[in-house]
């Protein structure tokens, strides 16, 4: 066995050296350790398999959970290589010795579920305290654990809770960090209608969310279609197979790492519905498209109409929007958007009463004034307190804004002042 030098007193001031060396355990014949002394101050990481333990709890946690868990379950040492995988050759290591969960108590979590059909070890933080006093367990032999891979999981980890992992932790963030750091990162991006996207890894800080150190990042083009499910599946599969190429080469990865800065930061907080309100007389059509790509495939973008019926004013969810043309290739208008100009060059409608809010019918889209003198399209919707959702015409039919009679000769119900949305 080549000698270890860790304890030896020769090292060198002002220089870095890197001295390799093997250990040998009962339980693994050979392990190599890279150690890297600095200005008298020793940080030994050493290669895979790692004792993890994995924090999560969503449909975004859970592509990263269910990797890390194949990969422990490896018994011939050799990992199939993925699409999703960053590395330009096989993985050739298993990189997970034994892995546990930190998920909260909710077995509506997909983490949890995932955890407790597998029989995985699990934990979970104080309900009022969070992660303050949470103590950090052994792993399933009783050692401790090697890393903390952080994913989706809602809670800061403290610093004494993060003192307790042998070589820290990293966490998967679905953006381009510094850019969006916090919680919803996927609905600001689509928000703020950013051209490209990415996924980064980064070492866990003791101190604030989502400043640590870059292990890894890769940048990702936006179609300017995408709508954000379809997104944060591709972002959390992409950042799974990140997260494990990650590890792969770990030692080589934290020594590399770079400091994100503050060039171009910015947050990205929780959202809610009241987000997802639109306002006619301010958003204009570019908005009012980011709202829909963001919300509208999930909590839905909505407004509010008069339910004569009840007496009250209803919610109302757009649940198919009609692309605006700036999304379009060469700038080609979509066969709505070029009978929509036509009415309007037809004088048909009489434009210095039209208010935003004011809307009509024409081949099956409701068109709806927006700031700007814009226009937005919307082909079905769904009504609070309604069963389903319907095309745009069967709710117009049903409020008798427009006659069946009418809509199938595509002629335009005009409507008065008094009919609109807000």
């Amino acid at each position: 066995m080549i000698k270890s030098l860790a304890g030896s007193s020769r090292i060198l001031r002002g220089a870095t050296t890197c001295l390799l060396t093997t250990t040998t355990t009962t339980t693994q014949a050979l392990r190599w350790s890279i150690r890297y002394y600095c200005n008298n101050t020793t940080t030994t990481t050493a290669l895979p398999p790692y004792r993890i333990l994995f924090f999560g709890t969503d449909d975004v946690s859970i592509h990263t959970l269910t990797k890390l868990h194949e990969n422990n379950m490896l018994k011939t040492g050799m990992i199939t290589p993925t699409s999703s995988s960053s590395l330009s050759t096989p993985q050739t290591t298993r990189v997970v010795e034994e892995i546990a969960v930190v998920c909260p108590n909710n077995s509506s979590e997909l983490v949890y579920q995932y955890a407790r059909d597998n029989k995985i070890p699990m934990y979970h933080p104080d309900d009022e305290k969070g992660m303050k006093n949470f103590q950090v367990p052994l792993s399933p032999s009783n050692q401790p654990f090697d890393l903390a891979v952080v994913v989706s999981f809602g809670y800061f980890i403290p610093k004494a809770v993060l003192a307790s992992f042998r070589y820290g932790g990293l966490n998967m963030h679905p953006s381009l960090l510094p850019r969006h750091r916090g919680a919803a990162p996927i609905y600001h991006t689509l928000l703020k209608g950013d051209k490209e996207t990415g996924i980064s890894v980064i070492r866990l800080d003791a101190n604030r969310f989502d400043v640590g150190d870059i292990l890894q990042q890769r940048r990702i083009a936006l179609d300017p279609l995408t709508m954000y499910t379809p997104l944060r599946h591709e972002l959390a599969t992409t950042g799974a197979g990140m997260v494990l190429s990650t590890l792969t080469d770990f030692p080589e990865a934290a020594k590399n790492a770079w400091p994100q800065g503050e060039d171009g930061a910015t947050k990205a907080p929780k959202v809610n519905k009241l987000q997802s309100r639109i306002d006619w007389a301010a958003h204009d059509i570019t908005t009012i498209w980011r709202l829909f790509r963001a919300f509208g495939d999930n909590i839905g973008i909505h407004t509010t109409i008069y339910s004569k019926k009840y007496k009250a004013w209803k919610r109302l969810r757009f649940t198919q929007m009609v692309p605006p043309p700036h999304t379009l290739e060469d700038s080609i208008l979509e066969d709505q958007y070029v009978r929509l100009q036509l009415v309007i060059r037809s004088g048909r409608l009489n434009m210095d009463s039209v208010k935003p809010g004011s809307y009509f019918l024409n081949s099956g889209v409701m068109w709806v004034r927006c700031a700007n003198d814009g226009w937005v399209g919307f082909t079905s919707v769904h009504e609070e307190a309604k069963k389903k959702e319907v095309t745009a015409a069967e709710f117009l039919f049903g409020k008798g804004v427009v006659s069946p009679g009418s809509a199938a000769a595509d002629t335009i119900a005009t409507l008065p002042e008094t009919q609109h949305v807000v």
